[in-house]
């Protein structure tokens, strides 16, 4: 009898458990017949990520050849930074045809254009897309002679100065042509049309009157490399003692 009363004293001694949740003490109530029923999400539908957009084309360099070199030519000092500079404006094609001048002209020893033409012929050939020919250096300036003279008749073939690479002229051939004088001082001028005309020379300046160049004053001169007459590109009428680029010099042939 005391076990029992012990017993019972124990189980009153100790609280009851907490009630455990179960989905039947949480589950909302159930609806009533009538009641509308709770609406259902609707699925929304599948939208494709756009495309990333297009990447711009890099831009293509369009120079040329001869446009390489002669931007080189501005180069001072002549570096690999600005080499890469000019290359970068330049095909590649025309970025390799210009190294085989550069290469070239390194290894030639040459110090003058006559010698960079015969050495590295087909190089300069290769870049310009057309046979290049030697040339004389452009003359150095010489004070007016008083007083007036003949021209040297014969026939003048025409260069122009294009560019310098270190220093070194380099001559292309001139839409000038040849310049053909007689003995009277009459001229012609077989690229133009407008026929022939006289030429008059005072001192250094050589006027051409009448004909396919009437109004024309050049320079004429003679140098080591014999003697010539010179147009210039920038003024018709008052042509400099020394040449600049784009000037075509045109030496006699003998």
């Amino acid at each position: 009898m005391s076990r029992r009363i012990l017993i019972l004293t124990l189980l009153a001694a100790c609280p009851p458990p907490p009630p455990q949740p179960s989905y039947f003490q949480n589950a909302p109530p159930a609806p009533y017949p009538g009641d509308p029923q709770p609406s259902q999400p609707v699925p929304q539908a599948y939208q494709p990520a756009p495309p990333p957009p297009a990447s711009q084309p890099a831009p293509v360099a369009t120079g040329t050849c001869s446009q390489d070199l002669a931007c080189y030519g501005q180069c001072n000092p002549l570096t690999q930074a600005c080499i890469a500079g000019c290359d970068g404006q330049t095909a590649q094609l025309d970025v390799d045809r210009a190294h085989a001048v550069l290469q070239c002209m390194g290894a030639s020893g040459c110090s003058d254009q006559n010698c960079v033409v015969q050495r590295c012929n087909t190089q300069l050939s290769t870049c310009t897309g057309q046979p290049i020919a030697a040339a004389p250096p452009p003359p150095a300036p010489v004070a007016p002679a008083a007083g007036g003279g003949s021209i040297t008749p014969g026939r003048y073939a025409c260069q122009a100065l294009s560019y310098t690479v270190n220093t070194l002229p380099h001559y292309v051939p001139s839409t000038m042509g040849t310049i053909e004088i007689d003995a009277s001082g009459r001229y012609h001028a077989p690229q133009f049309s407008g026929g022939d005309g006289t030429v008059s020379l005072s001192g250094h300046l050589l006027t051409f009157i009448a004909g396919s160049l009437a109004g024309w004053v050049v320079w004429a001169d003679e140098s080591e490399s014999g003697k010539f007459i010179r147009f210039d590109s920038k003024d018709h009428q008052h042509p400099q003692p020394s040449a600049r680029l784009g000037d075509s010099v045109c030496y006699i042939q003998k």
